[in-house]
């Protein structure tokens, strides 16, 4: 595993990235940290049933205000993975709402003014401008339409 800090709009998040036939152990009991996975394909097994847990992968997003899965977990790395994760304890203490965005090649939406927006996979275009993950990308002037040139996945901070 690859651990990178990542920051953006004065917020520093790890970005893990998982490599195919990996194997590690993750612990979740009090979860504070935000969880977006935005890039690959995990089998989830709990580690004191043995039980198959849902997979993990690509577009699947965990908030404290989630539904997160407590436990014990192995997970096995089936694709390159890259999980972005936001945690307060590393932002001062200061919790953040996100929202997850995920765009299929050449859908629209709309980023309003005065958003931020996190693009942690893909390729965007807004108004002849291409952005290229990882990207910060800050509307501060009017509405922008973006259009995904492919499929696209980021967070947009609410």
């Amino acid at each position: 595993m690859e651990m990178k800090p990542f920051r953006a709009f004065g917020l520093v998040f790890i970005v893990n990235k998982h490599i195919a036939g990996e194997r590690y152990k993750n612990m979740i009991d009090e979860p504070d940290c935000t969880i977006f996975c935005a890039r690959g394909h995990e089998l989830c097994t709990d580690l004191d049933t043995g039980e198959s847990m849902p997979d993990y992968g690509q577009g699947q997003f965990h908030s404290p205000d989630t539904n997160y899965l407590r436990g014990r977990f192995q997970l096995d790395v089936c694709a390159e993975t890259v999980i972005y994760c936001y945690d307060p304890k590393l932002n001062l203490g200061r919790k953040q709402k996100f929202e997850p965005v995920i765009l299929d090649g050449a859908t629209q939406t709309i980023l309003r003014k005065n958003s931020r927006f996190i693009l942690c996979e893909g390729q965007i275009e807004i108004e002849g401008t291409f952005y290229d993950a990882p990207a910060r990308i800050s509307i501060e002037s009017g509405d922008k339409f973006v259009t995904a040139v492919r499929h696209s996945l980021g967070l947009l901070l609410v």
